[in-house]
């Protein structure tokens, strides 16, 4: 039997495949709820899930694809050209000497402190905070230590208590185990919209940890460039797809 007509149709087939899906995009993510959960071990939702379910629907010149990393690795990773591109970055958290640039703002956020719920305590409870245990996220950039993810440094001058879980830190704080956490402001909103019992056992500070602009991070050598991630940005705004995502996690 003549297999050359099957095996050319096969190859005619596979090349019609995968041109029809376009250059993959790996998309980067490390747990920063809500941009990315995990729901279990190696399964993750989230905003920038979301994003990359969208845009996939939105064009097929790319195939946005997520990859997992994490917080403190997330720098060599880049450099190893394990992701290509990374919803919701911050240029001021620790690129400055990397291949890296950023899109425009798309979604303004700040991080804020939180307490437990005590008769009698308010807003002076934040206005110090040397004397006090801060539950943070490993590898996090932080306001309150000028940005500076070294534990060593962090810890030189603030008693801090390092896990990689915003739950965690929230159930540290509720039981008295740390008296401050920091979280999201869009996290503190999904959380309490899901549990909001929450809103009477936590006290938020008014002050910010640190307010940001969220940017798409883009490596240089990506095969998306700034552009058009800009340009892609614009359209899912002008079609409401972005607010229609934000909104499924009570942001506006």
């Amino acid at each position: 039997m003549n297999f050359r007509p099957v095996l050319l149709l096969i190859f005619i087939f596979s090349i019609f495949v995968f041109s029809s899906y376009g250059d993959v995009v790996n998309v980067g993510g490390y747990i920063f709820p809500p941009f990315v959960v995990e729901e279990s071990n190696e399964v993750y939702t989230g905003l920038t899930i979301d994003l990359i379910r969208e845009l996939n629907r939105l064009q097929d010149k790319y195939t946005f694809r997520f990859v997992e990393t994490t917080s403190k690795r997330r720098y060599e990773h880049l450099l190893q050209g394990r992701f290509d591109i990374m919803f919701f970055e911050e240029d001021s958290w620790g690129w400055t000497d990397y291949p890296v640039s950023f899109s425009r703002s798309f979604l303004k956020g700040g991080e804020v402190f939180i307490a437990r719920a005590e008769p009698g305590r308010d807003q002076i409870y934040f206005e110090n905070i040397s004397d006090k245990t801060i539950a943070v996220i490993l590898g996090y950039h932080y306001g309150f230590v000028d940005f500076n993810s070294d534990e060593a440094y962090m810890n030189s001058l603030f008693h801090l208590q390092f896990s990689r879980d915003h739950r965690i830190n929230i159930e540290k704080v509720l039981q008295g185990v740390a008296d401050l956490s920091i979280v999201t402001q869009t996290y503190l909103k999904t959380l309490l919209k899901e549990e909001p019992e929450l809103g009477n056992r936590l006290l938020v500070s008014v002050r910010y940890d640190q307010k940001y602009d969220h940017t798409v991070l883009v490596r240089t050598g990506s095969p998306v460039s700034v552009i058009e991630i800009n340009s892609l940005l614009d359209e899912l705004i002008q079609k409401n797809i972005l607010s229609r995502v934000l909104s499924k996690y009570g942001i506006e």
